[in-house]
């Protein structure tokens, strides 16, 4: 069984858990709820039914997700954890909608509600467990590096918190006579709704394409450039295809002076260290660099400071001299950050003039203006 196989078991083992669990607690407090007359604690019980709901989905997305990639789709199937998590959250919107509405009108309408040791007993005991149930989905999302069941833990934190909040207004209502139920009821709903609001934002923004995090970034970064001879890295871009599946792509700096064979060793070998270190199957791209060129460095001063004038977060790369008819060209490529408007036009004008400035000498500058994949601007 290999380390993707082994996730999935043992995210399908913490998703069945939660399913039985949240099933027994949600049947346990609607019997209590009904009986009682209690909004807060019906609501209570259909947030563990949307919780088991979620747990369900999760089993369902994990189960999916751990099919082997085939002809069609060679990336694999672990996509299906963020759909499942986007089903989950349609029916979290849907249950927290249905429990705000009825709150709302046991708020306009109040009902009295026969509050009994038994009902305390039982919202104390599902306190603890849902405490237990979330440090449970904690340490197994960390383990396994897995969203949703990180989701999960946080779900099971504010489930506590909301059947808390149903003990305190029982104990309210039979010390002080105040009918607190049915805002009980809609602060759970609105609760449900900010959680399901949270988990389908975080889920689009998985299947559209986000950035991947810094730390994981870094640790690419660090292991390519510590590769011999390596000068710089850039263009790195990260494809997230679900857990357990991502890939990466990135330019390397290299020095002109070796060989083909040579530099195709040096990335060779960091590929294989990337994969061993983070999972990642990464693929790169060789950028010779004329180390040799006695103008590169003070042209690479030149262009940085003009750069800074403008934005210090602008960053260049893949600087290169190319001797041409009349002036020589000096091409590489400028990273701006998100929302700076730089034409490519204007930035070779603004280059030119900087660079003529601060080398006496008439170089033409081509700078090729992008923006970072990796959030660094």
């Amino acid at each position: 069984m290999d380390k993707r196989e082994s996730r999935g078991r043992q995210a399908e083992c913490v998703s069945a858990i939660a399913v039985a669990v949240n099933l027994m607690l949600f049947a346990a407090k609607w019997t209590a709820g009904r009986r009682t007359g209690s909004m807060s604690v019906v609501a209570d019980a259909y947030n563990n039914l949307s919780d088991a709901g979620t747990a369900a989905v999760g089993l369902l997305g994990f189960a999916l997700a751990g099919r082997p990639a085939d002809r069609e789709h060679p990336y694999g199937h672990a996509r299906y954890e963020y759909l499942a998590a986007l089903i989950v959250s349609a029916g979290q919107l849907t249950v927290a909608i249905g429990l705000i509405y009825d709150s709302v009108l046991r708020i306009v309408r109040p009902r009295p509600v026969e509050w009994a040791g038994g009902v305390t007993l039982l919202l104390a005991v599902a306190v603890s467990v849902k405490l237990l149930l979330a440090a449970l989905d904690l340490v197994a999302g960390r383990r396994l590096a897995s969203g949703t069941l990180k989701a999960a833990a946080l779900d099971s934190l504010s489930d506590a918190g909301a059947t808390s909040a149903v003990l305190l207004g029982g104990y309210c209502m039979r010390r002080f006579g105040l009918q607190l139920d049915g805002w009980l009821g809609l602060a759970i709903g609105l609760l449900i709704l900010a959680g399901a609001v949270s988990l389908c934002r975080e889920t689009i923004s998985s299947l559209l394409g986000r950035i991947p995090s810094k730390e994981e970034t870094d640790a690419i970064r660090d292991c390519i450039l510590a590769g011999q001879g390596v000068l710089g890295v850039h263009d790195l871009q990260v494809h997230d295809y679900g857990p357990g599946h991502r890939f990466a792509s990135a330019h390397v700096e290299l020095p002109a002076a070796l060989t083909s064979l040579e530099s195709h060793e040096v990335l060779d070998g960091i590929e294989d260290r990337v994969q061993e270190q983070t999972g990642i199957s990464l693929v790169l791209h060789c950028d010779p660099v004329l180390t040799e060129d006695e103008n590169l460095p003070a042209v690479r001063s030149a262009l940085e400071e003009t750069a800074a004038e403008m934005d210090s977060r602008i960053t260049l790369h893949d600087i290169r001299i190319v001797p041409g008819n009349g002036a020589d060209q000096v091409r590489f490529d400028c990273v701006i950050p998100y929302g700076m408007k730089l034409s490519g036009q204007e930035a070779q004008e603004r280059f030119n003039r900087g660079v003529r400035q601060r080398t006496g000498r008439d170089y033409r500058c081509l700078p090729l203006v992008e923006h970072s994949f990796t959030g660094d601007a």
